[in-house]
């Protein structure tokens, strides 16, 4: 009964309000006997009937949309999924790739063990539009050496790209503060 109350007031009376100055208010408000209440007990009830605070996040608002559209779907619609499905649907949004072929080339290495002893690092240039692999290099560490190693048969094979999308590592970008990239995406004009 004091779900469905509460549930009630935040509708009707305080629904631009987020869900922390709604409990102040409600037990600020002399026409209520809800001083007793606290953050966790109003923030289950009212996402337990599916109210959303002006301060959630873009990921939750998504979330509830979607709970909503499947709760309103008939049942004979609802099919069960999979546990890879359900991990999909929990991939952070990317952003689109772009449209044209060896426009963006994004280089970067990872770390394989082939023993206990043996680490390796591999390095690699990929293009963003296909998602095609355009060459590849093992060196025993991540280095500028192993990076330009990766580089030659994509400039050999592919010709040349207008941007290199890189993570945050020296081999992109100068120790000098006046020639570090401020976005680590740089055009390369060969």
């Amino acid at each position: 009964m004091q779900a469905l109350e509460i549930s009630r007031i935040f509708r009707d009376e305080y629904l631009n309000c987020n869900f922390r100055d709604f409990m102040r208010y409600l037990k600020a408000d002399k026409r209520y006997d809800y001083q007793w209440v606290s953050y966790s007990y109003i923030y289950n009830i009212l996402r337990s009937k599916n109210h959303c605070s002006k301060l959630a996040h873009k990921k939750t608002i998504k979330l509830l949309a979607k709970e909503e559209e499947l709760k309103n779907r008939p049942q004979s619609l609802l099919v069960p999924s999979s546990a890879t499905e359900r991990a999909k649907e929990n991939i952070h949004i990317a952003r689109p790739r772009t449209q044209r072929r060896g426009h963006v080339v994004e280089a970067d290495a990872t770390f394989w063990r082939f023993s206990d002893e043996e680490i390796w690092a591999l390095h690699g240039y990929i293009d963003e539009a296909s998602g095609e692999v355009l060459g590849l290099y093992f060196d025993h560490q991540e280095t500028t050496e192993g990076y330009f190693n990766a580089l030659k048969p994509v400039l050999k094979n592919y010709g040349t790209f207008e941007v290199l999308r890189t993570d945050k590592r020296r081999t992109f970008w100068s120790e000098k503060k006046n020639l570090r990239p401020k976005i680590l995406e740089f055009s390369l004009h060969l």
